[in-house]
């Protein structure tokens, strides 16, 4: 069963500099990297065709999963994400976490912009989650929802951060 959720937050720049941060690789790298604490975040492939921009992003968060989750999946993940930014929004899927199938485990988003009143970004985030795996599926797929809100809020702050220093 797939399992969705839809993340906002409001992010103090506005659209076109949310945008152009969140496609600019260093600006991402540093983010990710000494904002957040991810131990890895390597951008593997990038496009580049007009306002469209493709790319293939390994990345490895921090994660504070239960232990029953661990047990299942370890407590060291790195995934793949593939984007592309179409110059309205931005949609992406996970592959799967290493040592899984690629059928077993899929998640996928898009993060949409809108400006508010004050002028600053209202970011919306719809992710879907979906664990084929007999007994446990709903379990994952809980955390990654779980994991998934805590990072993207985390992110949202870091981003804030980051924006506030330049």
């Amino acid at each position: 069963m797939v399992t969705r959720v839809q993340l906002t937050h409001v992010i103090q720049c506005d659209v076109e500099v949310f945008w152009r941060d969140f496609l600019d690789d260093a600006f991402t790298r540093e983010l990710f990297v000494s904002e957040m604490g991810y131990p890895v975040y390597r951008v593997l492939e990038r496009k580049d065709e007009g306002p469209r921009v493709w790319r293939r992003i390994e990345l490895a968060p921090l994660l504070n999963l239960p232990a029953a989750v661990t047990k299942v999946v370890g407590n060291k993940l790195s995934f793949i994400e593939v984007g592309e930014y179409d110059g309205e929004a931005y949609r992406f899927s996970f592959g799967p976490p290493a040592g899984f199938a690629a059928d077993v485990a899929v998640s996928e988003g898009t993060i949409r912009t809108e400006r508010t009143a004050d002028g600053a970004t209202l970011r919306t985030i719809d992710l879907s989650c979906d664990v084929r795996m007999f007994g446990v599926g709903r379990m994952l797929e809980s955390a990654a929802v779980k994991t998934a809100r805590e990072a993207y809020d985390a992110h949202a702050r870091a981003l804030d951060r980051l924006l506030a220093k330049r």
